[in-house]
């Protein structure tokens, strides 16, 4: 066996000291690292049935509240871009005022018309009267 040169690099990956190779329950903390709770609305605005469009970091979101939960969806409809919180909100559903298509508000499941691609939801809390909206990370999802 040659003997190894001071120059020759080994093909492992070194990883800084705080992110050494994340075991399950440190990949949890390592994405909440990456993900972002955003202030959005004071919780006096978002009113029971009725869609309520604020934008954070650039991103316009439809808030509803639904009893005493709120809910974040992307505010543009996925059939032909119009804004959800412009729309009529029964029940836990939402209708786009284009073309009437309606999603499931918790889930963002296309539930009739002629939308089929879901809504990306947000997960949401409230802390006080504030309302915050998590925008990244690997809880946001596609319906």
């Amino acid at each position: 066996m040659k003997p190894r040169s001071a120059t020759c690099r080994s093909p492992l990956k070194i990883y800084p000291p705080r992110i050494a190779r994340p075991q399950r329950a440190g990949r949890r903390a390592l994405l909440e690292l990456h993900m972002s709770w955003c202030p959005v609305a004071h919780i006096d605005s978002v009113m029971e049935g009725e869609a309520t469009c604020v934008v954070a970091e650039g991103e316009p979101l439809a808030l509803y509240r639904i009893g005493e939960a709120v809910y974040a969806t992307h505010d543009i409809c996925t059939h032909a871009h119009a804004h959800l919180s412009e729309g009529f909100v029964n029940g836990d559903c939402v209708e786009c005022p284009l073309h009437e298509g309606v999603f499931h508000i918790p889930t963002g499941r296309p539930i009739s018309g002629p939308v089929r691609v879901p809504l990306r939801v947000y997960p949401v809390k409230v802390e006080g009267d504030q309302v915050f909206v998590q925008l990244s990370g690997e809880d946001a999802e596609h319906g």
